[in-house]
């Protein structure tokens, strides 16, 4: 509707919208009443009771006019989905209608809406009804049509098992699903209070974990306990360089420290099993022996509903933490989110850390969602925290409009949300009902139930997009493993009734595909061969490359530090620890910045060349993707800064020589692991490259090898009842009748459920 979007092409629609909900009565009037406001009518009648009752509970108590236009232009795309029912928008305009006739919306804005109303039940009543069963309607989706799947595999097995194996690959790769959440934010926007409220209870303590150099792991747990990970050797030596020098020292002075130090930094990671009413001891900052220190990740089980079916929800550390560890903890995780729920305290949200944070985010990674949550929204009046989310979307739309192009953007929209939500008063609501009545907090207040049901009803329930994205691609292959079965199964009829001469054609026609597909394959593995040398020959020479564009970059920094300490020697003064610190931060960032970039587009353009010369991949894997951030550049700056504030005071201006080798020497080690930490990051991506080509060239044979030896199977069984009677070999095609029958009816019944599974939720 191409009018509709002329309409509304001042505001984009408002989603993850509840007006719409089981009781479709009271639906259609909160929807009609919506409808039919206009600048006009909105100026006139904005402090009804209806419509004040309306705002609290749907429209975040917010009260503006552009809200009611995103609204509007929200509902009339829900309207249209295949999911809402032709009687539920009939209802509508029928209640749209009186409004107009009792004179309460203006004959402009009522011609104008009637007619959207009108094209969508046009289309509805157009649109051809998909051949579902009228049966198939669901409580708990995933469970109901796995179930389904499942019976119907069954038959097809008791009737001939050539396929058992292939279904039960594909319902245990369903059944063992996994989902990644990373919750980010900047420290102190409220992430740790907000999952404290999600679990109804303060266990992490807003206090703590975001002063932790680790991550938080929520699992699924019939009993709550947590388990630590310790760093091992290898990681606390790189993660010592990092910090700064002052607390480094503090941290060895502390006895129980140095002691927990030699008793938990092994060769290999360290993990220790805890009660929950310990974990203090371990993640608190404030705490007197700094453990926290020591600890490189929390898994914290508990019987939280929404992370039974392996769901993880992983508290990230502080975007704008000191100790850049953190930060670089923070951002390799998000690579393997499927949702990044980014926290912003409402006052201060949009910061350019957030932006930078949230665009980087999407180029180097594969998340399918993002929910920015505005938090401590208790803290604004009503009109502040309504301007603080309008500004929050425009400017993640206007920066998201300068690095994507208009397509991917309307893409990308489909995928990003925005809650706002008061953690605390949530939690305190929770934790303890009497206090926070006394504060005036409450659940509903808090708006935490949005929250709620964007994890519940959007990503992680029964019936959500993600439960529904599984069955549709188990379905998928059901279709193909049966379609495929189809095509034996009419190969053994007409080979039934055969003529020696037609068998004879047969054999040598499954002989010559035969050897076309050993072929085919033997290409591929040699294409798989070439591409393996390849990568290895490249990556080796963007190392040389790596290395040359450092080494010049090294010589022009040592002179810059170099005359800097000179000149300050030359005066008699002491060189500033700032001012060298200023000095390399600046030339790191003209230097390395540029040098890791074309090093990103080199690697992602001869990966992309690679992978369509295979032509092997599976449809619905993601380009690898290189990743870095500044957090790199930070820690090569801190690695080599750190030694030459502890070496410096052993020079002076007679010595320039000595200094000169002492700044060469710190350099050189400084920059050997930046050069380690890209390329094992390089030979990482390598490595899964190539894991992933193994493995679907190991899919090609297997595949290929299945069918010729099913045919190969078919044909020797054809050989031999060729030699029955026609009474026998009719008996047998009425058998494969039954079959075909039972196969046509299971692709109706797959079909069926992915019809089910790709429309969105069910409204009416």
């Amino acid at each position: 509707m191409e009018e509709l979007e002329e309409f509304f092409k001042e505001v984009y629609p408002l989603k993850n919208l509840y007006i719409i909900d089981s009781n479709l009565e009271s639906s259609s009037d909160r929807v009609a009443i919506l409808l039919s406001l206009d600048a006009k009518n909105f100026a006139i009648f904005w402090e009804v009771p209806v419509l004040l009752q309306i705002y609290k509970r749907y429209l975040k108590e917010t009260i503006s006019y552009k809200l009611i236009l995103q609204v509007q232009f929200g509902l009339c795309l829900q309207l249209q989905q295949e999911s809402v029912s032709k009687e539920f928008v009939e209802t509508i305009l029928a209640k749209f209608n009186i409004l107009n006739q009792k004179g309460l919306i203006e004959n402009k804005h009522f011609l104008k809406m009637q007619g959207f109303l009108q094209a969508i039940l046009d289309n509805k009543s157009n649109a051809k009804e998909p051949k579902v069963k009228s049966s198939m309607e669901f409580q708990n989706f995933f469970d109901e049509s796995l179930e389904i799947l499942q019976n119907q595999a069954k038959k097809i097995v008791a009737s001939d098992s050539t396929m058992e194996k292939e279904f039960e690959v594909l319902l245990q790769r369903a059944k063992n699903r996994h989902f990644s959440i990373g919750v980010s934010g900047v420290l102190s926007s409220g992430k740790s209070t907000l999952l404290n409220a999600l679990l109804g209870k303060e266990i992490l303590g807003s206090s703590t974990i975001p002063e932790t150099a680790s991550l938080t792991i929520l699992k699924y747990g019939a009993t709550s306990y947590a388990e630590v990970t310790f760093w091992n050797k290898r990681e606390w030596e790189l993660l010592q360089q990092t910090f700064d020098l002052e607390i480094l020292n503090a941290l060895k002075a502390i006895p129980k420290f140095t002691q927990s130090l030699q008793e938990h930094i092994l060769q290999d990671s360290k993990n220790m099993r805890i009660s929950l009413e310990e974990l203090p001891v371990f993640t608190s900052a404030n705490h007197k022996d700094k453990l926290c220190n020591l600890v490189k990740t929390i898994t914290l089980f508990t019987p939280l509903e929404i992370l039974k079916n392996n769901v993880e929800i992983v508290d990230t550390p502080g975007l704008d933490d000191p100790i850049v560890q953190r930060e670089e903890i923070t951002k390799n995780y998000i690579k393997k989110c499927d949702l990044l729920i980014h926290a912003m305290n409402a006052s201060q949200s949009a910061t350019q850390l957030d932006m930078d944070f949230i665009l980087q985010t999407l180029e180097t990674t594969n998340i399918s969602r993002l929910l920015i949550v505005l938090t401590h929204a208790d803290l604004l009046e009503q009109k502040e925290l309504y301007a603080a989310l309008e500004y929050t979307q425009e400017s993640v739309k206007k920066q998201l409009l300068e690095v994507i192009d208009k397509e991917g953007f309307d893409l990308f929209m489909e995928r990003l949300d925005f809650i706002y939500l008061s953690s605390y008063p949530a939690l305190l609501s929770q934790i303890d009902p009497k206090k926070a009545s006394e504060l005036g907090y409450s659940l509903e207040s808090s708006n935490f139930q949005a929250f709620k049901d964007y994890l519940n009803q959007t990503l992680l329930g029964q019936d959500s997009f993600q439960s529904k994205d599984i069955i549709y691609a188990l379905t998928q292959g059901f279709i193909k493993i049966v379609k495929q079965y189809k095509t034996y199964l009419s190969l053994q009829k007409e080979l039934l009734f055969a003529t020696e001469d037609k068998m004879q054609k047969v054999l040598l026609e499954a002989k010559e595909e035969k050897r076309k597909a050993l072929e085919s394959y033997r290409l591929k593995e040699q294409n798989l061969q070439e591409s393996k040398g390849q990568m290895q020959e490249y990556l080796k020479s963007l190392k040389i490359f790596l290395t040359q564009k450092l080494e010049e970059a090294q010589n022009i920094l040592i002179q810059r530090l170099f005359d800097d300490i000179m000149y300050d020697y030359q005066k008699n003064k002491i060189p500033s620890n700032e001012r060298l610190e200023n000095i390399l931060n600046q030339g790191l960032k003209d230097f390395l910045v540029d040098i890791l970039r074309q090093y990103q587009q080199n690697l992602a353009k001869k990966i992309l060349q690679i992978q369509n010369k295979m032509q092997i991949l599976k449809d619905e894997q993601q380009l690898i993707k290189f990743h870095w951030n500044e957090s790199v550049l930070i820690k090569t700056k801190k690695q080599i800064l750190n030694p030459i504030i502890t070496q410096l005071p052993q020079y002076n201006k007679n010595q320039p020589s000595l200094l000169l080798e002492m700044l060469h020497s710190v350099f050189k080690v400084g920059f050997e692991s930046f050069i380690e930490d890209i390329l094992t990051q390089s030979y990482s991506l390598q490595d899964e490259l190539i894991l992933r080509f193994d493995n679907t060239l190991k899919d090609v044979f297997d595949a290929m090898s299945k069918d010729i030896a099913t045919k190969d199977e078919i044909l020797n069984k054809s050989l031999s009842e060729n030699k029955f009677t026609q009474e026998q070999k009719a008996l047998k095609h009425k058998e494969f009748n039954t079959l075909e029958e039972l196969l046509d009816e299971s692709l109706e019944i797959f079909r069926a459920l992915q019809i089910y599974a790709t429309r969105s939720k069910g409204y009416a």
